[in-house]
């Protein structure tokens, strides 16, 4: 039993990082998240129509967002 609750509660916390980028990311276009485990941590790939408003200027917004996601969801770098 414990491996189907683990599945579920990983289908909720993407879920969750979906609704939150998905809030955060509207003017650019967002059209979803392919989420990664590897040894290192977690790569997370945005599919947007325009990646430079979630980039931002010198790479500032998406190290906000890679923050937020850090602490709120606590996802590895």
């Amino acid at each position: 039993m414990p491996l189907v609750k683990n599945f579920i509660e990983q289908g909720i916390k993407l879920m969750q990082i979906n609704e939150y980028l998905r809030s955060e990311l509207i003017r650019a276009g967002f059209a979803g998240i392919e989420l990664q485990r590897t040894p290192l941590g977690v790569r997370i790939t945005l599919r947007t129509s325009r990646p430079g408003l979630v980039i931002g200027k010198g790479g500032k917004r998406i190290q906000e967002i890679t923050d937020v996601l850090q602490e709120q969801f606590e996802l590895e770098n």
